[in-house]
């Protein structure tokens, strides 16, 4: 059974923003990490870019798979499963021993960091019917803003603060 729909309001959305900025991150945030990766594994930068063409190759299968779940299914139960697997896969791209391990991991980062898309249409679900169109707008350019701009260089930080230099 389905519980009741809780009201959106400016705290959800918020919380909604932050989720999204979170999840957009998770497949940004190793790209500029790809040539540490590579010096870490003794590996080419052809190989460590896999890592990457992986992570973004498993949020566009996970988009495909998952975002259409949600019309049939209840999309708060999808977001937390998409949530709990995200949890795990970013555990094992730390813990990961060598490359093919981690470019695995960062494939189950991307097919799981799609739960956003699942926000979107959940945020027009909550809202009331005369501002459906505005909240899913407002968390769409949430989403794409965070997506966009903020993924790749909090990455660039990520990677500066734990010492692996700059591009």
């Amino acid at each position: 059974m389905t519980p009741p729909p809780v009201p959106l309001g400016r705290g959800l959305m918020v919380l909604f923003a932050v989720s999204a900025f979170a999840g957009a991150g998770t497949i940004h945030y190793q790209t500029p990490m790809l040539a540490a990766f590579a010096s870490e594994f003794a590996a080419d930068p052809a190989a460590a870019g896999w890592v990457a063409t992986l992570s973004f190759g498993g949020f566009l299968l996970g988009t495909i798979l998952f975002v259409p779940l949600g019309d049939r299914f209840d999309k708060r139960r999808l977001i937390l499963a998409e949530l709990s697997v995200l949890i795990v896969a970013l555990l094992a791209m730390a813990a990961a021993r060598s490359l093919p391990l981690l470019a695995g991991a960062a494939f189950a980062v991307g097919v799981s960091a799609s739960f956003p898309q699942l926000m979107i249409p959940l945020a027009a679900e909550l809202a009331r019917p005369s501002r459906a169109a505005v909240c899913s707008g407002r968390y769409s350019r949430a989403c794409f803003w965070a997506s966009c701009s903020r993924g790749s260089r909090a990455g660039s930080r990520l990677r500066t603060s734990a010492g692996a230099g700059s591009t």
